[in-house]
């Protein structure tokens, strides 16, 4: 519909994201400390027969399918503007027809009544999701069949699967790898909304004012940051007060200018490998 994707743009503190949201990037384990943590994770994802958040779990898959679908559709929108476009937001564009591939794929294999015969854990979740969800978190969306097989086969050591989860745990692999995407597109379209934020603030902050928003919590507030000082060293000489101004502002909360572009920066690089990683593990699956 002409006009959507500048609406799917959040319209309140878009730089912002949930803390739940943030990408599935847990600390990388060894194959050994993969193997380890798969008999852990099976002591722990004790079944229960209950099913009601089986709805509720379908529905998120549906949302991330369109939240996916609509952050291209942002991203193609901003190329068309004259935006750059960044190398996480490119990977995600060169390659969606692989992403699109595989939300056939979760669509056509997880009916619902299939479902809600999966043992799920406590935590309402199928318990091979919660598997494939901590292989994934500790590789950094990197897979490889022989890591997938001795993941699986360390769980089954102490508690074993049913065949119909041994099925489902290519389409668990999907789910994950699909819910993942979907938070990396969120800090990339969060990204792309705060360079906008930054061009706004610019026109209305003059050299005699003070930065016009708060930087607390600072943490969250890094991409916007990024982009306001990006654009004001574009034009070096003339914007000296207002740097100054930023980094007296920045000082407040022990960071420098520097330091704030080493960490959107370092944000942006994890972002283009966490994509390429899954993109490649889809391919695989």
């Amino acid at each position: 519909m002409p006009g959507r994707p500048q609406e799917l743009l959040p319209a309140e503190e878009p730089w912002r994201l949930r803390a739940e949201e943030k990408p599935l990037r847990a600390e990388p384990f060894s194959e050994d400390h993969l193997a380890e943590r798969a008999r852990e994770l099976a002591g722990i994802l004790a079944c229960v027969t209950s099913s009601r958040n089986d709805r509720r779990f379908l529905n998120r898959f549906a949302e991330n399918a369109e939240f996916l679908r609509d952050s291209i559709a942002i991203i193609a929108a901003g190329v068309r503007e004259g935006l750059p476009l960044r190398p996480d937001a490119e990977w995600l564009l060169d390659n969606f027809y692989i992403v699109e591939e595989q939300l056939r794929e979760i669509h056509d294999d997880l009916p619902r009544r299939y479902f809600r015969e999966l043992p799920k854990s406590a935590f309402g979740e199928p318990r091979v999701y919660s598997l494939a969800a901590e292989l994934i978190a500790h590789t950094d969306s990197v897979l490889n069949e022989e890591g997938v097989v001795r993941f699986v086969s360390e769980f089954q050591t102490v508690t074993p699967l049913s065949m119909g989860e041994v099925w489902a745990i290519p389409i668990m692999l999907r789910l994950v790898l699909t819910e993942n995407l979907r938070r990396i597109a969120a800090q990339m379209l969060s990204g792309h909304a705060s360079e906008r934020k930054a061009s706004r603030i610019l026109d209305e902050w003059t050299e005699e004012a003070a930065f016009p928003i708060g930087l607390s919590p600072i943490e969250e507030l890094s991409s916007l940051i990024f982009h306001v000082i990006d654009k004001l060293q574009q034009d070096g000489a003339s914007n000296l007060e207002r740097i100054r101004e930023l980094e007296r502002r920045l000082a407040d909360h022990d960071l420098t200018i520097q330091q704030s572009v080493h960490l959107e920066h370092q944000r942006q690089a994890s972002s283009q490998v966490s994509i390429g990683n899954v993109i490649t593990s889809m391919r695989l699956i």
